[in-house]
């Protein structure tokens, strides 16, 4: 590895401070050691992105390789870098969980609205947001949703992935004039 003992004793202070146990840390450092390469930041920071993304997620010290490789492969694929997608997972992390959306379709949205230019913790709190406001409508979305057919729970009462809602709302929204559709967003 390219880091120091004093800089590797640093990302386990970090992870140690984010609460994983000496198993835990030792599991965690190969992917955290991969993390700050892919991202060049130090280990210190790399810990702290994969304790935000893991302890959000509710996933285990073990899945810091697999945090690695989702955050390392959003990062490359777009405009984010991975110290700025650990910014938005503070944000957005433990929403996504909650509602079910996966670690993967969460860096994904990151990546897109980081190609757009919202980065980091706007972008972490504008996916939150939306999340939000999908998931309980005030009543006047409610009656707008309602009337376009726009419904973000499937027949079992999960919420559809954000791909397949962006799908629904962009089909529903198509027969609309722009002005229509501008006030139905």
């Amino acid at each position: 590895t390219k880091y120091s003992s004093l800089e590797v004793a640093q990302g386990m202070e970090e992870l140690a401070s984010a609460g994983f146990d000496a198993n835990g840390i030792y599991g965690a450092m190969p992917g955290l050691l991969d993390l700050a390469a892919s991202g060049n930041i130090d280990l210190a920071s790399a810990a702290e992105i994969a304790a935000a993304a893991i302890n959000g997620f509710g996933l285990e010290a073990s899945d810091v390789g697999h945090v690695a490789d989702v955050l390392a492969e959003s990062a490359a694929r777009t405009n984010a870098s991975v110290s700025s997608m650990g910014y938005s997972f503070k944000y957005v992390a433990p929403y996504s969980a909650a509602l079910g959306v996966s670690l993967e379709e969460t860096a994904a949205a990151i990546g897109i609205l980081s190609d757009a230019g919202m980065k980091g913790t706007t972008a972490g709190t504008t996916l939150r947001g939306m999340f939000s406001r999908l998931a309980k409508p005030t009543n006047k979305a409610l009656g707008i949703m309602q009337n376009l057919g726009i419904t973000v729970y499937d027949n079992e009462g999960k919420f559809k992935s954000i791909s397949e809602i962006i799908g629904i709302v962009a089909e529903k929204t198509s027969v609309l004039s722009e002005e229509e559709k501008n006030y139905a967003l």
